[in-house]
């Protein structure tokens, strides 16, 4: 049962949160740019722990803070992005980077063609598809194929 009147401490790496009767998401991976931390709705506050600095997210906003630059933004976030359904998202994306987002949404292992990163990119939104029909677009829309284990835990995706 949600309590939405309780808060919740938490810890990340470089950060600190409040998070309060929430929904939201921390995506901190280790090979990332950016450590991103999304609220879709209640309220979450952040601490910098290396500059201090203080944030405070509203509903439907996120976090971005940028490795390299150590510098941290807070941006709107179009409502109803939400990776828990499956709602994928690309603007611009190379084919590498979705690969890895489709990953840990769909819990499977993408392995692309060397050759198709950085000359293969997508734009578009699909929500709530399964990953065969978001590899099936994809195969329409570029110049690729794929194909599954028999368990569809492993993709490779190649030059047609």
């Amino acid at each position: 049962k949600k309590q939405f009147n309780v808060l919740y401490p938490m810890e990340a790496p470089l950060f600190k949160l409040s998070v309060l009767g929430t929904t939201f998401n921390i995506s901190s991976y280790e090979e990332n740019e950016s450590i991103v931390t999304t609220l879709y709705d209640g309220s979450v506050a952040i601490e910098d722990l290396n500059t201090k600095g203080n944030f405070q997210l509203d509903t439907n906003s996120r976090h971005v803070y940028k490795k390299s630059t150590r510098v941290s933004s807070i941006e709107p976030v179009a409502e109803g992005y939400r990776w828990t359904d499956k709602y994928v998202l690309a603007n611009g994306e190379d084919i590498s980077t979705l690969a890895k987002r489709l990953e840990r949404i769909f819990n499977v292992k993408i392995s692309v063609d060397s050759c198709l990163i950085g000359n293969c990119s997508y734009t578009g939104a699909l929500y709530g598809a399964s990953l065969q029909q978001i590899l099936d677009n994809m195969t329409y829309v570029s110049d690729i194929k794929y194909s599954m284990s028999e368990s569809g835990k492993f993709i490779t995706i190649e030059k047609k």
